[in-house]
């Protein structure tokens, strides 16, 4: 089997092979972090870890970086429902299993999703950790600005019913 990342960034590719989300991926050189890459390499069936550890040995020499994994207190934002009759009102009525989510620089909207998509298009967006407290399983159409943080707060509260509340977390930084 081979495998095959084509322009994606360096930070990215880390996300992919150490199975962490981008947001705890750090670096003191974000050039070099943010540098679209292509990686292509052959695969033998049942060896996913070596594989993984092998392509992560080949990157650190070929961009020259250290992997370090090291624990800090972290600010986050838990998204919480503080009136669910508000929230009620975009819940999808789409009989469908597929739903989108979109991404840019000003917003972000989810379309037959669950809010654990909307925590991440924002987390993305914002670049903070946002994580779903909310605990529903509903799929909801949700579309919010991303541009502003206050302003992002101030609709989802008064929009949708949910509110942004901070908070911190120990979290494994690479």
């Amino acid at each position: 089997d081979s495998f095959a990342l084509e322009n994606v960034t360096l930070k990215g590719t880390l996300s992919f092979f150490l199975s962490k989300d981008e947001i705890l991926i750090k670096s003191n050189n974000d050039v070099k972090l943010n540098k679209m890459i292509n990686v292509y390499a052959n695969k033998k069936l049942n060896d996913s870890t070596d594989f993984e550890k092998i392509v992560i040995e080949q990157l650190v020499k070929l961009y020259d970086f250290k992997v370090i994994k090291e624990i800090v207190p972290s600010e986050a934002w838990d998204l919480v429902v503080v009136d669910s009759t508000l929230l009620t009102r975009y819940i999808s009525d789409t009989v469908s299993i597929k739903g989108t989510l979109s991404n840019s620089n000003k917003e972000v909207s989810i379309k037959n999703l669950g809010i654990d998509y909307l925590a991440i298009g924002i987390s993305r967006g914002c670049n903070k950790l946002i994580t779903n407290k909310t605990k529903l399983k509903a799929r909801y159409n949700i579309k919010v600005p991303i541009d502003d943080f206050e302003r992002l707060k101030i609709e989802l509260l008064s929009n949708y019913g949910i509110s942004l509340v901070q908070s911190q977390l120990m979290l494994e930084y690479t």
